[in-house]
């Protein structure tokens, strides 16, 4: 009876191990990447930028199961474009209001404090 619960109680260990570690390699937040798709749009198409921000792993992919909501603010030329952000979905619109110019956007994360 002891031996059995001492090989019960390694494999709950070596369970709770390979656990932590598939915890630590696929579902943790290693590195945040935004995805701009295009990167630029004529003043008076019906055309739109698509912003998304992805969560990255340690291996490398995209977190699975996982969003990354996020807060943006305008840092230059806000007025010249309208931007419409998708919580369900987690992605950010900016369509043109046709006027020309650069726009310089700043993403933050969510729990950060920022003027929208």
């Amino acid at each position: 009876m002891n031996k059995n619960l001492t090989y019960i109680l390694i494999a709950i260990a070596a369970l709770l191990f390979v656990l932590a570690l598939v915890w630590y390699f696929f579902f943790s937040i290693y590195e945040i990447k935004t995805n701009v798709t295009p990167n630029k749009i004529e003043v008076n198409s019906t055309d739109r930028i698509i912003v998304k921000v992805i969560a990255i792993n340690l291996l490398g992919k995209e977190v699975p199961f996982r969003k990354t909501p996020f807060k943006f603010k305008f840092i230059e030329n806000g007025d010249i474009v309208e931007a419409r952000y998708d919580k369900f979905e987690n992605l950010l619109f900016i369509t043109s209001k046709n006027k020309t110019g650069k726009v310089k956007i700043q993403i933050v994360d969510s729990t950060r404090k920022c003027d929208s």
